[in-house]
Formats: C-alpha cells, structure tokens, sequence
C-alpha cells in the first residue's frame, strides 16, 4: 500500500491512456470515410466480377461490429480503476467506483496531478420577435467555482410555456422549458457526444417580489423609500438627499428606481443583509450555490468618470470569495452607459463554509463624475438552476414587459474537449468510462498539465495488466 502511481512507467493514466488509444481507435474506423471510399471503389469496378456483391454492406456491418469491442475496453479500465485504486488504499467497498474515483481525484491533488483542462462557454440570446424583454443569464461554473468541463456543446432552446395570460403564471414569473439537442445515448459510439437530451425547467425571477418568486432580494425595484433611503437598504457611504435620492423618472417598472447623484469624490455604497427580515432581506443564501443577479441602468448624461461594482461581502466589508478564491463581485464602467435603460448581470458562487453575516453591496468603486445621475433599477438575485448533471447553469430574468407563451432564447455551449480529436483527453475519457457526470466528479485540470493526452494519442511501451506483476486486487476476487 501506498500512493497511487498516477505517472510513469505501470501507472494508472499511462494504462488508460494504452486503453483510450484503442477506443480511440475504434472511433476513428467507425467514424472515418470508409463506406465513400467503398463506393468509389465500386464505382470504378462496375459489373466486375472481382467485386463481391455485398461489399459495401460488409464494411458497414465491419464498422458497427467494431463498436463491440468497447464494452470490453471498458470493463478492463473500470477492473484496472479498481484494482490500484484498492491496490493503494484499500477502499470501505472494493467495487464502488464512485469512492475509488473520489480516492483518484484526492490523490491527483495531494500530488499535484492534472490533466489537460476543457475549455467550455456559454451564450444565451433572445429569438427575434420575443414579447417580454426579460433576460437569461448562465453560467459554465458550479457552486464550487469549478468548470463543468464535460457539459454538451449544444444549440439547444428555452421555451416559455407558461405564461400570465394563458398559463395560470404571475407577469414576471413565467414558467420556462430548456429543450437539448438529442443525445446519444452509447458513450463508445464514434457520435458521441451528441447533445445533453435535457429538458429542465425554469421559472423567471421577478425583481418586484419581496423574496418571493426566487428574488431573494427585498425592495430591489426601489419601490417604498423613507427619506431619500430606499427601505431594507442601509447607506453605507454617502448620505440620503444628496448622494442617494429616490428616483421617480426615470423609471424601469414600477414608481421607483435608486438615484446615485455624483459629485467626483464620494464612493457611495448600498447594503442588503441576508437572513434579515427586520433590516434587510429573510432571503437566505446557501453554500456550495450557483447565483444569478440583474439589474437595469441608465444615466442623465454620459458621465466621463465611474464605476459601479455589485459584490457579495461579509460583515466586515470583505467580498466573499467562492471555493476556488474568485471574489463574487462584477462592474460596470459607467461611460459606457447610455442614456437607455440598458440589462447587466453578473454570477456568484458562494464557499462551503459562508461567514456569519452576508450583504449583497452597490457601490461607486470609482466616483460618478460631479453633477451625473446613474439610475438602477428592477433588481435581482436568485439562484440559477443546473440544466442537467455535469451541465451549465440558467437563470430567467423578467423585464418591463412579461414574456409570453412561445417567447425563446437560444442557449448555445461550446467545448473545446481539450483540443482533442475523437475525444482522446483524459477528461473526457474518465466521462464516458466512469460515472463522472452523473457524480458530479472532475479531474484537477489545467491549461500546462502534468498528464499529457499523449499517453492517449501516441504509441506507448506495452504494458503488463496482470495481478501478479502489480500486485493488484481484482474485483470479486478474495
């Protein structure tokens, strides 16, 4: 027993690297352009009697019959998991992939390990002629502010199928369905991956409920105010009247919307604490989470000069970072905001472990140029829902105007798969032998990793499987 050999000679990714070549292998004469090359062959051959009649059929069979071998490269990686895995560290129960993949992964980071990391992205865009004028926002990053590295790379649609006037919802609070391409259900296939198959649902968030309808948020659209202080927000630099007025035109939905007035020095700062029903917000934020925020802005005149920042800070005015360090905070320059009510969002991710006290904070991070109003409006934050496991995240936003049955956006994810062909990174390997997505399991990845995909793509020295040359445990043996 000891540390499991993750590189080197008889090491573990170096024998699933001699096993994904094969499968890769088998893809690549099942996906290649024989059954053309066969036709043009029989092309030239017309009527000769050299060419046997059913031999464009019998390289087709060849290539579907191929596909067989698969399942036995699989079984042999799964055995190979196992056994040094147990090998190693002898695990609570011998044939569980689950911990023997959690022990890999464990053992990947004590020593450092990675593999060549996935590349994934995320856009969500409105179909021409929507109604509502709501917004979608997404992520590729989970609660703990990891890449989910093997997400399907789709076009796939979300659908608004229920809505205020015809489908028994509030305006704002649409029901949504997201519609992946198809999948394709054999992992080994030389298709694969297709599409995720999904079909999650969604609702929209709706900034003018006091958490409620998943805003989490109270008087977010600015609606009820007592003396130029908008009500559940605390001023934290400025002061009401003169930094912070209620504004009343321009508005985005509702009577009301937060002024900022500017005067080139003051960094003026709004707060709303969570789990605070008498001052803030009975909204609670949980660890480990995925959240979406929205909000409307718009300016008097262009300013030459600010910043607004929205960050999630502790009680000491620290912004909270999520589980990878990344500080849950986005910007916006304020000269580049027009004269238009204008979208901008951002994501969070909060830590497993959240601080005692939690504030959603508006700030000026840079002061709005002197005499400049900055208007925010019809604000939101609530938690994005997973499309699907090892899947990206969405959270509806509604608008000014309530969408309606049959309004779509189109939500298009990409992967690079580690810039492999036939799928031939580790990555993506561990996703079709292994029950990683289902699991929610990624290999620690990174763009200069220390296991290359080349133990997958190129020829390697012959390696011995055997029980008695590794001293291995095979599953179901005493």
């Amino acid at each position: 027993m000891g540390l499991l050999p993750l590189t080197g000679d008889q090491s573990l990714f170096q024998r699933l690297g001699l096993l994904g070549r094969m499968l890769r292998d088998v893809n690549l004469f099942q996906k290649a352009n024989y059954r053309s090359d066969v036709l043009n062959i029989l092309q030239q051959f017309t009527a000769n009697p050299l060419v046997p009649a059913n031999f464009a059929t019998s390289v087709a069979g060849g290539q579907t019959a191929i596909g067989t071998i698969a399942a036995s490269l699989q079984a042999l990686a799964q055995a190979t998991l196992l056994t040094m895995v147990n090998a190693a560290t002898p695990q609570p129960s011998r044939t569980d992939q689950v911990q023997a993949l959690e022990a890999v992964i464990a053992a990947m980071q004590a020593q450092g390990a990675t593999v060549q990391q996935c590349l994934v992205g995320l856009t969500a865009q409105a179909t021409s002629g929507n109604t509502g004028n709501g917004v979608v926002v997404g992520s590729t990053k989970r609660g703990d502010g990891l890449s989910q590295e093997n997400l399907y790379a789709e076009s796939a649609i979300l659908t608004c199928v229920a809505d205020s006037q015809s489908g028994n919802r509030s305006a704002g609070n649409e029901s949504f369905r997201f519609a992946g391409t198809a999948s394709q259900a054999n992992a080994f296939s030389p298709d694969w991956p297709a599409g995720s198959g999904s079909a999650a649902p969604l609702a929209a968030i709706d900034a003018t409920r006091n958490n409620a309808t998943g805003n989490l948020l109270t008087n977010s659209d600015f609606e009820t105010w007592t003396s130029n202080t908008p009500n559940n927000w605390t001023i934290a630099t400025g002061t009401a009247g003169s930094q912070v007025k209620q504004g009343t035109a321009p508005v985005f939905t509702g009577i009301g919307s937060l002024n900022l007035v500017g005067d080139g020095s003051t960094k003026t700062a709004l707060t709303q604490q969570f789990n605070n029903a008498s001052t803030g917000t009975a909204g609670k934020l949980q660890p480990a989470t995925v959240y979406a925020l929205s909000l409307w802005l718009t300016v008097d005149v262009v300013p030459g000069a600010g910043v607004l920042t929205v960050d999630l800070i502790d009680g000491n005015g620290n912004v909270i970072a999520d589980q990878q360090g990344v500080q849950n905070s986005f910007s916006v320059t304020l000269s580049q905001v027009s004269g238009s009510w204008t979208n901008y969002s951002g994501v969070f991710r909060t830590p497993n472990l959240l601080p005692a006290v939690q504030n959603l904070r508006l700030r000026l991070s840079g002061a709005l140029s002197n005499g400049r109003n900055l208007y925010i409006d019809h604000l939101a934050f609530g938690a994005a829902s997973k499309l699907y496991n090892g899947g990206p995240f969405l959270a509806s936003f509604s608008g000014s105007t309530p969408f309606l049955l049959n309004d779509q956006f189109t939500i298009t994810t990409t992967n690079d798969r580690g810039g492999s062909a036939f799928n031939a990174t580790f990555q993506t390997l561990f996703a079709r032998w292994f029950p990683m997505m289902a699991n929610e399991l990624l290999l620690p990845s990174s763009l200069s990793p220390t296991i290359p995909d080349t133990l997958i793509t190129a020829a390697g020295p012959a390696l011995d499987f055997s029980l008695a040359a590794n001293s291995m445990y095979l599953p179901g043996r005493p």
